[in-house]
């Protein structure tokens, strides 16, 4: 299994500068299962 890290933000802005931080990140939407 691949190791991940799971980080919640409160508006887009925080959203957009956590994905701009890491190339490999990726947004999870509503009703996403991570497993």
């Amino acid at each position: 299994m691949r190791e991940f890290d799971y980080r919640r933000v409160s508006d887009v802005a925080g959203a957009v500068a956590l994905h701009g931080a890491d190339p490999e990140a990726s947004f999870l939407g509503g009703g996403t299962n991570l497993v």
